[in-house]
């Protein structure tokens, strides 16, 4: 059977093997590149049933643990009280879900109905929850969100307070069209500070995208590029 390979050169989880991995080298380059940009491996901490109130951890101080527990060494299975401890992206990404991708006519039916999901997401994984065990243990949390967040975040420690949240999250910004001609619904929707890649942002509103879709396009720009094909690395 296979084993778990926390000294190897992919997830180094101490829980999962790399051999549930896809052998396709995007998965396996994906899982190892999260993990050298991050600094560290990943980390989801998911309460138990059974969590007590004195254990209960922010949500700043979770996106800490996996560079602390680093910092300190920690080979244990359970390293934080009152938590699901889950040490490599499988654990997020590798459980059954439906995944459904979306082609519409026009780029503003697009952002139309991007918006509409931002609204109606929520409520679907609440209607879908299915997901109470984790690891074998009861979980305070029933749908595999928290997980999938937490395991495909690779932020570095430094970036933790500027750029806000994990890059598997929901969108920070409402996009759609007629938002760029309403300044005032533009600016009450979209009421959260995102950090932005100047460059393109500038260079986007020079070529006429409009503000609205030019501030989303260069906030996704701020994080890094976790894997490009050899034959895509020059496109004109």
């Amino acid at each position: 059977p296979a084993e778990p390979s926390p000294d190897g050169d992919v997830s180094c989880s101490l829980l999962c093997p790399d051999q549930v991995i896809s052998p396709h080298p995007r998965y396996q380059t994906f899982v190892r590149n999260y993990r050298v940009r991050k600094g560290c491996k990943v980390g989801a901490f998911i309460p138990r049933a059974d969590i007590t109130p004195e254990q209960r951890l922010t949500a700043a101080e979770l996106e800490k643990l996996p560079f602390e527990l680093a910092r300190r060494g920690k080979s244990e299975r359970d390293p934080v009280p009152g938590h699901i401890y889950m040490d490599a992206q499988a654990f997020g990404a590798a459980q059954c879900c439906t995944q459904a991708t979306f082609l519409t006519r026009t780029l503003e039916d697009a952002r139309f109905l991007t918006d509409q999901f931002l609204v109606l997401a929520p409520f679907f994984l609440a209607l879908t929850a299915a997901t109470p065990f984790l690891r074998g243990v009861v979980a305070d949390t029933d749908t595999r969100w928290l997980g999938f967040q937490q395991t495909w975040d690779d932020r570095q420690e430094s970036e933790l307070a500027s750029v806000r949240n994990s890059r598997c999250s929901p969108c920070d910004l409402f996009i759609g069209a007629d938002l760029a001609a309403d300044e005032a619904s533009e600016k009450a929707a979209n009421d959260v500070e995102v950090a932005l890649h100047r460059p393109a942002l500038e260079e986007l509103e020079r070529e006429g995208v409009d503000s609205v879709l030019s501030r989303h396009v260069a906030h996704l720009l701020v994080r890094d590029p976790l894997m490009v094909y050899e034959i895509k690395k020059d496109l004109d």
